[in-house]
């Protein structure tokens, strides 16, 4: 085969507005069309025994799982979470460094990380435990989180307690708020052949799960009484 079907141009695209190093950009690699039928091809005859293969967190790029399934999840977590009353909770969105030449690709082989999204309670030992986490998966990775694209969620937290945390942690402070939405949500439930996105509705889920929870308990009582 000829070398010229491997080839692949690598573009930089930048992160921010004014990238500075060479970590503020993304490389993209533009593959050749024959390389890209031939991966279709072997994808295609692969692509039944990866649901095996690959954990059920892993929701995209698998036949069945749709990616949008993690982001309703997580909007659902966060909800309220900015609300000034409740339990104190922190949401740290930790941005994974891709430092090639620090990697353990032993490791990298097995796990594939990109961001990490960790949700704990909103208190300075509750934060030293993840630290300790994400320090010792430092040490066997070789992957360390980007301090300056990770970002902390505080809610119901005290002011003295939060620089406690920023301290240990220092990431950039975020805030969550609630935007308008463009398209009713019905409408972005919609199949895809009738103009939506084919996402699933959480409040249908939860009501057919309710349903099916409070039939199966009838039947075993029915059961019971029978006996």
């Amino acid at each position: 085969m000829l070398w010229e079907v491997n080839a692949t141009l690598i573009t930089l695209v930048p992160k921010s507005k004014t990238p500075l190093k060479v970590s503020d950009y993304r490389p993209i690699s533009c593959c050749n069309v024959l390389y890209k039928i031939i991966s279709k091809i072997l994808i295609n005859r692969i692509k039944n025994a990866l649901c095996k293969l690959v954990n059920p967190n892993q929701s995209a790029f698998i036949p069945g799982r749709q990616i949008t399934d993690n982001i309703l999840l997580t909007q659902d977590l966060l909800r309220g979470y900015n609300w000034k009353h409740g339990a104190r909770r922190v949401a740290l969105k930790i941005d994974i460094q891709k430092a090639y030449d620090t990697m353990n690709w032993a490791f990298w082989k097995r796990l594939f990380i990109y961001d990490l999204l960790v949700l704990c309670y909103g208190d300075l030992n509750s934060v030293k435990v993840v630290k300790k986490a994400l320090d010792y998966f430092s040490s066997i990775s070789g992957l360390n989180p980007n301090i300056g694209k990770s970002t902390v969620f505080f809610g119901n937290v005290k002011d003295h307690v939060r620089e406690e945390i920023i301290y240990l942690l220092p990431f950039n402070v975020g805030e969550l708020s609630r935007g308008e939405a463009k398209v009713a949500w019905k409408n972005v439930c919609r199949p895809k052949n009738e103009g939506g996105l084919g996402i699933k509705d959480l409040g249908q889920w939860n009501e057919v799960l309710i349903s099916t929870c409070g039939t199966l308990l009838q039947g075993k009582n029915l059961s019971g009484s029978n006996g």
